[in-house]
């Protein structure tokens, strides 16, 4: 997976850097950046990921409140 299909795929998914970074469990927006910039490849396992999330339009459930750095809902997304 290219950076711009990674970028794209983020961004039709809904999710910020941050929510992304935090979904995945890396802990700030920069490694994301560098997914999207070209500076890291995308791994493998992620592209998958991110190809069944963009076309199936499955999420992984959030976590609960108490254990929630931040909401790694796509923006616009009802409450719970």
């Amino acid at each position: 997976m290219t950076s711009e299909e990674f970028k794209a795929i983020r961004k039709r998914l809904g999710y910020k850097q941050e929510a992304l970074a935090a979904l995945l469990g890396y802990g700030s927006k920069v490694r994301i950046s560098e997914f999207e910039s070209g500076t890291r490849d995308v791994p493998r396992l992620l592209a998958l990921l991110m190809a069944a999330m963009d076309q199936t339009g499955w999420r992984p459930a959030p976590e609960p409140v108490e254990s929630r750095k931040e909401d790694p809902r796509p923006e616009g997304s009802p409450p719970e």
